[in-house]
């Protein structure tokens, strides 16, 4: 645009030139004249040609904006494209677990399914009508209980038993696999208060090393025996270092 009107101006000044010739000689007007005219049809040429010119750069703008508008329209597009593929993606991986799991818990209820068909067919082939194997089955918990009140009372009368043959016996041997720990330690009177007792078969008189990490620091006397724990005196002359809390006690060897 700027090089037609550049070139309008120069065609302007050249016949405003050609007209003051004219006017100056007047032999040469004929050819002023044609001169005039050519430069007035150049004129309306350029005219014309910078007309189209302008015509057509407003269309080539009006179809670059249609087509950045295009442009924009198929970016959104492709975004929400890719937005619900995402998404569609997170779904089938949401159904995908949900759907494994159905199948695990299918497999276990089918598992379980079989395991109590077979249980009933073990019921059926007993020959036992569903009451008898409710009744079979109270009378069998019933039976459960009064073991366990049997081997209660059994476990009491051995420990009783242990008990008198302590009493009766002046240096009665404890269970070779008794561990126990010093839970009191009383340096004045010299004894000490042990974590295990009738329970761990714990008897009076019985005899108790104290060590610790392996070292052999005193010797005791069971003196007074509860259900959990007893009382032992330390022996004189078996006092090689204070026993404290936390030591290790184990039953003297027999003899020892």
């Amino acid at each position: 645009m700027k090089r037609s009107t550049a070139s309008t101006m120069v065609l302007r000044i050249s016949l405003i030139l050609a007209i003051i010739a004219a006017l100056a000689g007047g032999g040469l007007g004929v050819r002023v004249r044609q001169k005039v005219l050519d430069l007035q049809s150049r004129l309306a040429a350029e005219t014309s040609a910078r007309h189209q010119t302008e015509t057509e750069m407003a269309g080539t703008r009006r179809d670059l904006a249609a087509t950045t508008t295009n442009l924009k329209e198929t970016r959104t597009a492709l975004e929400t494209a890719v937005a619900e593929k995402r998404q569609a993606l997170v779904s089938v991986a949401a159904q995908s677990q949900r759907a494994e799991k159905l199948a695990q818990d299918l497999a276990a209820s089918r598992e379980k399914c079989e395991g109590a068909q077979a249980e009933v067919a073990r019921y059926k082939a007993a020959g036992m009508e569903p009451e008898q194997i409710l009744i079979v089955g109270r009378q069998f918990r019933d039976l459960q209980k009064n073991l366990a009140s049997v081997q209660g009372e059994r476990d009491a009368l051995q420990v009783k038993l242990r008990l008198a043959r302590g009493n009766a016996d002046p240096n009665p041997l404890l269970p070779a696999d008794l561990r126990a720990k010093v839970i009191v330690s009383d340096p004045k009177w010299h004894f000490v208060v042990l974590d295990a007792g009738e329970k761990q078969g714990v008897v009076e008189r019985g005899e108790l090393l104290v060590r610790r990490e392996g070292k052999l620091i005193a010797r005791a006397k069971v003196s007074r025996v509860q259900n959990e724990s007893c009382v032992a005196n330390l022996l004189p002359g078996w006092e090689f270092a204070q026993v404290i809390e936390g030591d290790v006690v184990l039953p003297a060897p027999p003899h020892s």
